[in-house]
């Protein structure tokens, strides 16, 4: 039996060693059938996860429960560097050599891997992660990642319009966008300014009551999540009021993916970007920047940087009983 499996197997070495074209093209066939392979998973994962994700509270579940948390707590360099510094220690302390003889072994161990245990790995893995982070967080990144959104943004033209719409940002990195709208609304850029939670509503209506503009000029809403909500909401409060262009207000970082989206409600857009406040570190600024990539690579993936609708006028019934139910829509003051 031993016999027969053994000339069974020479035969076959036999006859790939005569036919020694067949061998790349078999490897040829192999990689392109892999490829496709992968190829048709990934878009079936895309598709799923374009789904997934177009429901809105997946969406809000992901901003609010993951994304501004985990963006709130990488922004304290101090809650993430010790734990990291304690990870690349605390391993390399197990079995630590009781003789001086034996450190050198121990830190050759560390630094090329003789042996490769999982204190090594861990620490490795931790060292890493330590040097991506703090990189991340340098101004040199912060300064070139919120520079490359800006080069698609076109600077204010100074146009007239029918509304100024201000973003919210939060209290910490709102800036200077209100004091900025107010300018724009003494300068007679527009008529109304509409912002876009009720926090800042009130921020904007003390602002100009300080500055003596009338308060009559100021709307705004309440519901707001996402930058999609911001856009979906301008878009059935302010279309049916004839408003088709807009003063767009926010900063930076955020002036992209905002003007895109926008654009899809079908408004036409003219940026004017306020900076974010002095205050602000390195870490916030650089995240921020960085917090954007990922939002324009969902955003394209879930249609949302698209046209969606042809006319302002006259919004989708079931946005406006929406924002009827949810009471979405702040009154001006009187």
């Amino acid at each position: 039996m031993n016999k027969k499996k053994g000339a069974i197997a020479n035969q076959h070495r036999l006859t790939r060693a005569e036919n020694p074209v067949a061998q790349p093209q078999n490897r040829t066939r192999r990689s392109i059938s892999s490829f496709l392979s992968f190829g048709a998973l990934t878009l079936i994962l895309v598709y799923a996860a374009q789904k997934w994700f177009a429901k809105a509270e997946v969406t809000h579940f992901w901003t609010h429960l993951i994304s501004w948390p985990l963006f709130s707590w990488l922004t304290r360099p101090s809650w993430v560097i010790a734990p990291l510094v304690l990870t690349i220690v605390f391993p390399l302390l197990i079995d630590f050599p009781r003789y001086p003889a034996q450190v050198t072994k121990h830190v050759a161990a560390v630094l090329w891997g003789h042996p490769l245990n999982w204190q090594v790995w861990l620490s490795r893995i931790a060292a890493i992660a330590l040097l991506a982070y703090l990189f991340l967080i340098s101004p040199t990144l912060s300064s070139l990642t919120t520079a490359s959104l800006t080069w698609f943004v076109p600077s204010d033209s100074g146009a007239l319009a029918d509304a100024i719409v201000v973003l919210g940002r939060g209290e910490t990195a709102n800036g200077q966008r209100y004091e900025a709208a107010a300018q724009l609304w003494q300068d007679q850029r527009a008529s109304q300014i509409f912002v876009t939670s009720q926090e800042n509503f009130i921020h904007t209506a003390e602002l100009l009551q300080q500055r003596q503009i009338p308060t009559q000029i100021l709307s705004g809403t309440n519901c707001v999540m996402t930058t999609y909500d911001e856009a979906v909401l301008t878009a059935a409060i302010l279309g049916p009021q004839g408003v088709e262009h807009i003063i767009l207000v926010t900063d930076p970082p955020h002036m992209l993916r905002s003007l895109l989206t926008f654009k899809g409600m079908g408004f036409s857009v003219t940026p004017h970007t306020t900076p974010l406040p002095a205050a602000m570190s390195s870490a916030e600024r650089s995240l921020l920047a960085l917090r954007e990539y990922p939002g324009l690579l969902s955003y394209a993936l879930l249609g949302r940087l698209n046209q969606q609708s042809s006319n302002l006028k006259q919004p989708p019934a079931k946005t406006l009983q929406d924002i009827e139910r949810r009471k979405c829509q702040l009154p001006k003051i009187e």
